[in-house]
């Protein structure tokens, strides 16, 4: 072996123990050892938490640290998923991005059969704007909704995945962001069917969040087919508290008209 090649490898390998040594003591970059596995280690949660770009760097050369786009990293054997990478969003970048409409339905309250083929509804508070290593990385995984037709951070809960936690709508905020879509990315038939798994709906927390939401067809049809599924929750709902608009609103284009709500639904459900 070429000396300058073996004098090369021993100090890399001096080098590469002084680092692992650091990052298993916690001496320089404990902001790793309190991180959550498979999630995104960001460059600005990091610095924000006292460590250097030249740690950083010399913990990417050690095999420590794993570049996964400009401004993100993950541990070395490690690769995040979506939900590792909104934890990151949340948590280090406090955006108010997170998983709502059918996704949290679904996948957080079993109301729907999860569909490993949909993309996640990721809604994000309108002119708020996702990292450009997010929209990288995961571009083929989400939707993005950028709406305010709620208030930001009303209605969002917590939900435990594989050993963190992030921010999730709430059964009674994912039904209303669910349908704010219609008859967008959601059919009115497939909203009626989903509205008919919605039994256990908490009434005063439904009832602030149609105070505050600024969508008139989103009330509308919420009251409209939960009162035709017969729901009980529906009963204790003050709808007389509750602003639904002027005018009629228009779901489907040549449907029926619903002379309640003043919705133009499909030929079926406008008698429901």
């Amino acid at each position: 072996m070429n000396p300058f090649n073996f004098i090369y490898l021993i100090t890399f390998y001096i080098c590469a123990n002084i680092i692992r040594m650091e990052y298993k003591t916690g001496t320089k970059i404990k902001p790793l050892l309190s991180q959550p596995q498979n999630t995104v280690i960001t460059v600005k949660g990091l610095t924000a938490a006292g460590v250097t770009h030249a740690q950083i760097l010399r913990f990417e050369k050690a095999e420590i640290l794993k570049r996964l786009n400009t401004g993100a990293y993950a541990r070395f054997n490690e690769n995040p998923d979506i939900l590792g990478a909104i934890y990151s969003l949340q948590n280090d970048l406090n955006l108010t991005a997170h998983i709502g409409g059918r996704t949290a339905l679904s996948l957080v309250y079993g109301k729907t059969q999860y569909a490993a083929e949909r993309k996640t509804e990721l809604f994000c508070y309108k002119q708020e704007k996702l990292p450009a290593w997010f929209k990288s990385i995961y571009a083929d995984s989400y939707t993005q909704f950028m709406t305010d037709f709620l208030p930001a951070k009303e209605g969002l809960t917590e939900w435990e995945h594989t050993g963190y936690k992030i921010l999730v709508s709430s059964q009674e905020r994912a039904l209303l962001e669910m349908l704010y879509q219609v008859p967008g990315t959601v059919t009115p038939q497939e909203a009626f069917e989903i509205m008919q798994l919605i039994t256990a709906i908490k009434p005063a927390v439904m009832q602030k969040l149609l105070e505050s939401c600024k969508s008139v067809k989103t009330k509308r049809l919420l009251l409209c087919l939960s009162e035709a599924c017969g729901h009980q929750w529906f009963s204790r709902l003050k709808i007389e508290n509750i602003d639904l608009g002027s005018g009629i609103r228009e779901i489907t284009k040549g449907g029926k008209y619903n002379t309640k709500y003043n919705l133009v639904l499909p030929e079926g459900l406008e008698t429901l």
